[in-house]
Protein backbone atom coordinates (compact mmCIF):
# COMPACT_ATOMS: atom_id res chain seq x y z
CA UNK A 1 0.00 0.00 0.00
CA UNK A 2 2.77 2.43 0.85
CA UNK A 3 4.55 2.05 -2.45
CA UNK A 4 1.31 2.60 -4.34
CA UNK A 5 0.75 5.81 -2.38
CA UNK A 6 4.24 7.05 -3.19
CA UNK A 7 3.77 6.26 -6.89
CA UNK A 8 0.36 7.98 -6.97
CA UNK A 9 1.68 11.08 -5.24
CA UNK A 10 4.69 11.24 -7.56
CA UNK A 11 2.35 11.00 -10.53
CA UNK A 12 0.25 13.79 -9.02
CA UNK A 13 3.31 16.00 -8.67
CA UNK A 14 4.27 15.24 -12.28
CA UNK A 15 0.76 16.08 -13.51
CA UNK A 16 1.08 19.58 -12.10
CA UNK A 17 3.39 20.39 -15.00
CA UNK A 18 0.70 19.49 -17.56
CA UNK A 19 -1.24 22.57 -18.71
CA UNK A 20 -5.04 22.78 -18.60
CA UNK A 21 -6.41 19.48 -17.24
CA UNK A 22 -3.26 18.54 -15.32
CA UNK A 23 -4.24 20.26 -12.08
CA UNK A 24 -7.53 18.36 -11.90
CA UNK A 25 -5.79 15.03 -12.53
CA UNK A 26 -3.24 16.01 -9.88
CA UNK A 27 -6.00 16.75 -7.36
CA UNK A 28 -7.60 13.36 -7.92
CA UNK A 29 -4.32 11.48 -7.71
CA UNK A 30 -3.30 13.42 -4.59
CA UNK A 31 -6.55 12.57 -2.81
CA UNK A 32 -6.16 8.93 -3.78
CA UNK A 33 -2.51 8.88 -2.67
CA UNK A 34 -3.39 10.39 0.70
CA UNK A 35 -6.16 7.85 1.28
CA UNK A 36 -4.08 4.84 0.20
CA UNK A 37 -1.09 6.03 2.22
CA UNK A 38 -3.27 6.44 5.30
CA UNK A 39 -4.59 2.91 4.93
CA UNK A 40 -1.03 1.65 4.51
CA UNK A 41 0.12 3.56 7.56
CA UNK A 42 -2.72 2.32 9.76
CA UNK A 43 -2.03 -1.35 8.99
CA UNK A 44 -0.33 -2.52 12.18
CA UNK A 45 0.46 -5.95 10.82
CA UNK A 46 2.85 -4.46 8.25
CA UNK A 47 6.53 -3.94 8.87
CA UNK A 48 7.86 -0.60 9.98
CA UNK A 49 9.34 0.09 6.56
CA UNK A 50 5.97 -0.36 4.84
CA UNK A 51 4.25 1.86 7.40
CA UNK A 52 6.93 4.48 6.80
CA UNK A 53 6.33 4.43 3.05
CA UNK A 54 2.61 4.83 3.77
CA UNK A 55 3.38 7.92 5.83
CA UNK A 56 5.59 9.22 3.02
CA UNK A 57 2.71 8.68 0.58
CA UNK A 58 0.38 10.65 2.84
CA UNK A 59 2.89 13.49 3.08
CA UNK A 60 3.64 13.67 -0.64
CA UNK A 61 -0.06 13.35 -1.45
CA UNK A 62 -0.87 16.25 0.87
CA UNK A 63 1.88 18.36 -0.70
CA UNK A 64 0.56 17.59 -4.18
CA UNK A 65 -2.97 18.44 -3.08
CA UNK A 66 -1.89 21.77 -1.62
CA UNK A 67 0.12 22.66 -4.73
CA UNK A 68 -2.72 21.76 -7.08
CA UNK A 69 -5.17 23.77 -4.96
CA UNK A 70 -2.85 26.77 -5.06
CA UNK A 71 -2.53 26.41 -8.83
CA UNK A 72 -6.34 26.28 -9.10
CA UNK A 73 -6.69 29.39 -6.93
CA UNK A 74 -4.10 31.32 -8.92
CA UNK A 75 -5.85 30.34 -12.14
CA UNK A 76 -9.20 31.58 -10.82
CA UNK A 77 -7.62 34.83 -9.62
CA UNK A 78 -6.01 35.40 -13.02
CA UNK A 79 -9.28 34.70 -14.83
CA UNK A 80 -11.12 37.05 -12.51
CA UNK A 81 -8.55 39.76 -13.19
CA UNK A 82 -8.83 39.23 -16.94
CA UNK A 83 -12.61 39.38 -16.74
CA UNK A 84 -12.36 42.72 -14.96
CA UNK A 85 -10.23 44.08 -17.82
CA UNK A 86 -12.94 43.29 -20.37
Amino acid sequence: MGWLAVVLSSAALACLAIPEIGMFIAMGLAIMATAVGYVGYRRHSSSGWMRLTGAAGVTLGAVALVLSSVKYGVTLAALSRLEGML
